[in-house]
């Protein structure tokens, strides 16, 4: 009896969906007020005593101390420098393609990401600050829309969004993500740096 040999053909499954952006994120060096995180006039914030972090979904994050000046200033101190492609004290994350609820489009025009900004105190002052940052951590979430071109097409050059959550006792149940003239995008008090950045493309032979 011979065997009847079939030709058996591999198909592989090629994803029809278009690809993340990749993202940076940061908080550039600032000066913001104890009023803008909700602490008193009398804080006496130190090296160790504060400091503001962010971070997306994922396990990693990067931190920044929050020290105090005089006046009634509070310096956010970062090593940020947006010139540079590869500086120090950014955080890498990238775009999804369908909103947190909702069916995940082929091929969506606008991509989204979501980021969040936490700032934290030391016991001792939690007795002078007020809103959620009196149980010792107050976050902001913030919902980023990206309007993107097709696969591998130039990175757009702005972001738009909300964000939620209050970093001081008192703040809108929503503040826009506002691009300012130099770039940078203001949350609230805060001045961030949110860049998206060129897609790594395959060029076919």
């Amino acid at each position: 009896m011979r065997a009847l040999l079939l030709p058996v053909v591999m198909v592989g499954c090629v994803s029809t969906y278009d690809d993340p952006w990749p993202m940076r994120a940061a908080i550039p060096p600032q000066v913001i007020t104890r009023a803008d995180l909700g602490l008193a006039d009398t804080a006496d914030v130190g090296i160790g005593d504060a400091w503001i972090s962010l971070h997306d979904y994922g396990i990693g994050d990067v931190s920044y101390p929050i020290v105090g000046v005089p006046g009634d200033g509070l310096m956010i101190e970062s090593v940020f420098d947006r010139l540079r492609d590869s500086s120090h004290a950014q955080l890498q994350t990238e775009t999804y393609l369908t909103p947190d609820t909702g069916s995940a489009e082929e091929h969506p025009d606008t991509q989204y990401a979501t980021l969040f900004v936490d700032v934290e105190i030391v016991p001792r002052l939690r007795p002078l600050a007020s809103g959620d940052l009196a149980t010792g951590m107050a976050t902001l979430r913030l919902y980023i829309e990206v309007k993107v071109p097709h696969t591998c097409g130039a990175p757009p050059h702005t972001v738009g969004g909300d964000a939620t959550g209050c970093l001081s006792a008192t703040c809108p149940s929503q503040q826009p993500i506002v691009q300012r003239d130099d770039g940078t995008y203001q949350v609230g008090p805060l001045r961030l740096a949110i860049d998206v950045l060129d897609q790594m493309c395959q060029v076919a032979s």
